[in-house]
């Protein structure tokens, strides 16, 4: 099921057949959104290092300003918590994974992709019924701006939904190769 090692194998990597199409859209597209959350980051800080200029040296506070970083907050988490899934960067405790041999870390690595797979589901269908339910009773978020709530619930599922990718992604790795997808930098 594997192909042979190449000249740049390390042992320390699994050797898998190359990317298929699904794994190469998937790695695409949460780059993008990866790269569209670090805009915003670099867009937040703009706006906070202008703040502070109209604040104390020009005397005029922009009120907004907290209140626009604070949302789009919300966004960059979202559109950048597929990437780190991907990259396997996340937070996690690997005491049973790390004394299992292969097929106990296969094992453990298909159980835990279906878990967030059943849990980005929820996700989503969650967060779009009460985006759904914001918008049509007028929920708004408080503070100098009254922005609706409702595009952030659905920021929120659209986040579910790329992390359910790149898990589908690494189910699908763990059941045809039997390994994980290999991470940028990697043989694939």
């Amino acid at each position: 099921m594997t192909a042979a090692p190449g000249p740049d194998h390390r042992p320390d990597r699994p050797v898998t057949r190359p990317d298929r199409l699904f794994t190469r859209i998937v790695r695409w597209t949460v780059r993008l959104t990866h790269g569209l959350a670090s805009a915003g980051l670099l867009g937040c800080l703009v706006l906070v290092g202008w703040s502070v200029v109209s604040r104390y040296l020009l005397d005029a506070p922009l009120t907004w300003v907290d209140d626009a970083v604070a949302f789009a907050l919300v966004a960059i988490v979202t559109l950048s918590a597929a990437e780190v899934t991907r990259r396997d960067e996340h937070i996690a405790v690997d005491l049973l994974t790390s004394r299992s041999g292969p097929a106990g870390r296969r094992i453990t690595g298909i159980v835990s992709a279906l878990a967030t797979i059943l849990l980005c589901l929820t996700i989503i269908w969650q967060g779009w019924a009460s985006a759904g339910f914001a918008r049509i009773i007028g929920i708004t978020l408080g503070g100098t701006l009254e922005w609706p709530v409702w595009p952030f619930l659905l920021m929120l599922s659209a986040g579910a939904a790329l992390i359910a990718l790149v898990a589908l992604d690494a189910l699908l790795r763990l059941i045809l190769d039997g390994a994980p997808a290999p991470h940028d930098g990697e043989a694939a």
